[in-house]
């Protein structure tokens, strides 16, 4: 009881403390996460450290995202960068993430289906070489129900979606056709045939006042 009610205490000061933080210390904070996190995964990825912890971080990251785990440690890099430079752009910050989930999802799965969609059974090495465990639940049961001809162009179509997300072009093009003023109208003159004058309107026929007093 005496442990319970001293985590509860930490917690709850913890918790005051983290809603008492300037707004943009709480942003520096992610960012500087996201920062660390990519340089740990960079370490145990590209460099391999040797003890016990690299060596599960690693089993475990190749496992997830396959031949494509490289990219992680610049996409975390990226997001720390948008967090810590450019504030003003943070409410864009969770349609960004849904655009390389997506994006990140639909490459796994091709590079799955281009290793000829290997199962978790064939081993370990052979899941690190394809897209990893993101890759074949994103493939495996299109690639069983549609075959492979059918689902890598599905698996396109999300990472073409993922990538009019990130840039943003659906709201571009919404806001296009929906935003701003409507044009002016214009009075349409009919067309004259030849050898006629143009139809003028009636305001043009009819003569003002002050010419003819």
């Amino acid at each position: 009881m005496v442990a319970a009610h001293a985590v509860g205490f930490v917690a709850r000061a913890l918790g005051k403390s983290t809603r008492e933080l300037d707004p943009l210390h709480r942003r520096d904070g992610v960012g500087l996460a996201c920062l660390g996190a990519a340089i740990i995964i960079a370490a145990t990825t590209w460099w391999r450290t040797g003890n016990l912890v690299g060596t599960a971080m690693t089993a475990a990251i190749r496992g997830t995202f396959g031949s494509m785990s490289w990219t992680l440690p610049i996409l975390l890099g990226l997001l720390a960068w948008r967090f810590l430079r450019h504030p003003d752009r943070n409410s864009d910050t969770g349609r960004v993430v849904i655009g390389w989930t997506a994006l990140l999802v639909g490459v796994l799965g091709l590079v799955h289906i281009a290793n000829g969609t290997p199962q978790p059974s064939d081993g370990a090495a052979s899941m690190r070489a394809a897209g990893g465990l993101i890759g074949f639940f994103a493939s495996a049961p299109l690639v069983a129900a549609l075959t492979p001809w059918i689902a890598a162009p599905l698996l396109a179509l999300v990472s073409g979606f993922g990538l009019l997300v990130i840039t943003g072009c659906p709201a571009g093009w919404r806001n296009s056709a929906t935003s701003g003023p409507a044009p002016a109208s214009v009075p349409l003159i009919r067309a004259s045939r030849p050898g006629r004058r143009p139809a003028l309107g009636a305001s043009a026929r009819r003569p003002s006042k002050r010419a003819i007093t």
